[in-house]
């Protein structure tokens, strides 16, 4: 073959310190090794040989070299590599050669050529390799070294498992059954007595690790549906739950309260995402009383051992992602349970003068699960009732001084609520109007950031189906000092008129339509059209996809503006409101009307072409 160059020796300059010096020449080794072909020679000897000492020393130096990346992607231009390395996962390996491979394997997972390794194991006879060691390494390990092992086996599996591509072959080969039993071998109580499984009782860091990471594997390959039948017949929503039991928990006495604690925010974290797809099994252990009977016990001894914040919130979380499922029975069953007291007891105790970022969290999310429970349910809304919106008002009246951050979350969940637990019910409406509710919205739409801006106008768009809002909107009157920037002349903001169009005019210009002076239509053929529609042009689009008309009416706030500026009926003289905002307030208006007319074109040039083209063939 042709002669292999190496790199050129580093010589010492001058004033260089022996360290500089030092890793120049590291860098030269690892070149020199990689360009000399020695890797893939090193593997093929491991294949020849036979000799378990010679094992271990090649295996050794490849645990050495595969931390370099370049050397892993030589290493892995052999097919086999990986189902090489796994062949020393067998009983009969010692353990020290099984702590080298892991090592190797580890190294190829993490390096530039991760995808080829993930390749490479992801076949049977890899991960029934890694199950066997992973078993046997379980029941028989008792020094420490032995559970360090087992811990980076799982450590190993969970960087394969980074690959959705891994997490049937995890579930065929019966891995994920395995974790499975032993996540829950001390909760279940599985053969406690068996002097093999003491280990499990112990409460050291090698134990806890091994907990966690059993629960992560489940995690992540959980999230493939072929794992849902494994998770129900080793009951694992079951053990879940064990572990949000209050008082008196069983389970408490295997760790300490450090280590329980942790455990159990874990858990509550994999509720959030696996309890939305597991909702029967949810109904079937009745999680909903189990979740609120805990999140009680987490507000009546706030601050004590086993009862932190972070735990109440965690336990909003998961009730927040159960109530998104938009499950009704599920729904209904939260709200006859006394879910909502219990959010509204979160948020009727007073705010600190300068509340942390737990507290803000805790309040945004049960303002999120008091939403996610009364939209289209008209059951919790009135459940929600007159007590819910007096203090919903109190949310709403908190402007910020900065909209930055957990403060601006916190408003755009009160209003989020706002719209599904209020707009509906008559009840809540009244008693909305009855707290200026509608002057509240108006007010905060003078004030908020352009990005709370679309959902305030939704709110007080659907408000506005109700009559008795209207009078409540033509009446606001804005901040005397609030003006709103036009291109050729600032507008005083007085009524909601001013308002509204002011909105108009600025959301134009962010989409970029051509508007002449003063304000008048700039493109007559395209008025409503912006610099990326007219460069977009007309595209094919699937059938599962909405229309491009449909997407631009959801994207553009145009279409929030002109329905409470056609219930006002404001007029614009330019004499009282500038010429710019006249043209801007009659252009808004008859913004329907110029819709229909485009939709009438463009279903009437589509009936034309049609025709030309059945009559041309």
């Amino acid at each position: 073959g042709a002669p292999r160059t190496l790199p050129p020796l580093p010589q010492r300059a001058g004033g260089e310190s022996g360290g500089a010096f030092r890793s120049r020449q590291v860098i030269f080794n690892e070149m020199a090794i990689s360009r000399s072909g020695i890797v893939p020679r090193l593997v093929d000897a491991l294949r020849l040989n036979a000799d378990a000492q010679a094992h271990f020393s090649l295996l050794h130096a490849l645990c050495v070299l595969s931390k370099n990346s370049t050397n892993c992607e030589q290493i892995l231009r052999d097919r086999d590599a990986c189902s090489l390395f796994a062949s020393f996962f067998s009983a009969r390996t010692k353990n020290r050669i099984v702590f080298v491979v892991v090592e190797i394997l580890w190294n190829l997972l993490e390096s530039s050529a991760s995808e080829a390794a993930v390749e490479q194991l992801n076949v049977d006879h890899c991960v029934m390799a890694l199950k066997q060691a992973f078993e046997r390494l379980v029941s028989l390990s008792s020094s420490k070294n032995d559970r360090q092992l087992r811990n980076e086996i799982l450590v190993l599996v969970l960087l394969m498992a980074r690959d959705p591509r891994t997490h049937p072959l995890f579930v065929r080969t019966g891995f994920l059954e395995c974790v499975l039993y032993y996540v829950g071998y001390v909760e279940f109580g599985y053969d406690l007595e068996a002097t093999k499984h003491k280990r499990f009782l112990c409460q050291g860091h090698e134990d806890l690790e091994f907990k966690s990471l059993l629960f992560l594997l489940i995690s992540t390959v959980g999230e493939h549906p072929s794992s849902l039948p494994d998770m129900a017949s080793q009951n694992f929503v079951g053990l879940l739950y064990l572990y949000l039991v209050p008082v008196d928990n069983p389970i408490e006495r295997h760790w300490n309260h450090a280590q329980f604690d942790d455990l159990r925010l874990q858990v509550m974290r994999m509720m959030s995402d696996l309890i939305p797809r597991v909702l029967d099994e949810h109904k079937r252990l009745q999680g909903n009383s189990m979740l609120l009977q805990f999140l009680e016990a987490c507000l009546d001894n706030a601050g004590q051992a086993g009862f932190r914040d972070y735990h109440a919130q965690g336990c909003i979380n998961v009730l927040q992602n159960a109530c998104l499922s938009g499950d009704g029975p599920l729904l209904e069953d939260l709200g006859d349970l006394g879910c909502l007291d219990i959010m509204m007891r979160i948020l009727k105790t007073p705010r600190p003068l300068h509340p942390s970022l737990d507290d803000t969290e805790l309040r945004c999310g049960a303002l999120s699960v008091c939403s996610a429970l009364c939209r289209n349910d008209r059951h919790n809304k009135t459940l929600f009732g007159s007590a819910g919106v007096h203090t919903l008002m109190n949310y709403l009246r908190y402007v910020p001084t900065d909209f930055n951050g957990a403060e601006d979350r916190l408003l755009l969940s009160a209003v989020d609520c706002a719209w599904s637990a209020v707009v509906g019910c008559e009840e809540n409406e009244d008693t909305f109007l009855q707290s200026e509710g509608v002057f509240v919205l108006m007010d905060l739409l003078e004030v908020c950031p352009a990005s709370m801006k679309n959902l305030i106008l939704g709110t007080l768009l659907d408000l506005a189906e109700n009559p008795k809002v209207v009078p409540h909107i033509q009446e606001w009157r804005g901040d005397s000092r609030q003006q709103v920037r036009l291109p050729s002349e600032p507008l005083r903001v007085r009524g909601p008129e001013q308002l509204l169009v002011g909105l108009w005019v600025h959301e134009e210009d962010k989409l970029g339509v051509e508007r002449g002076a003063g304000g008048v239509i700039g493109n007559t053929g395209q008025p409503l059209a912006g610099v990326a529609q007219l460069g977009a042009g007309i595209q094919a689009r699937p059938a599962t996809r909405p229309s491009q008309a449909v997407e631009e009416v959801s994207e553009d706030m145009r279409s929030k503006i002109y329905a409470p500026l056609l219930e006002i009926g404001g007029d614009f003289p330019a004499g009282v409101v500038g010429h710019h905002a006249a043209a801007a307030g009659g252009a808004a208006k008859r913004d329907m009307a110029r819709r229909a007319g485009r939709g009438w074109s463009r279903a009437c040039g589509a009936a034309v072409s049609g025709l030309w083209r059945a009559c041309s063939e």
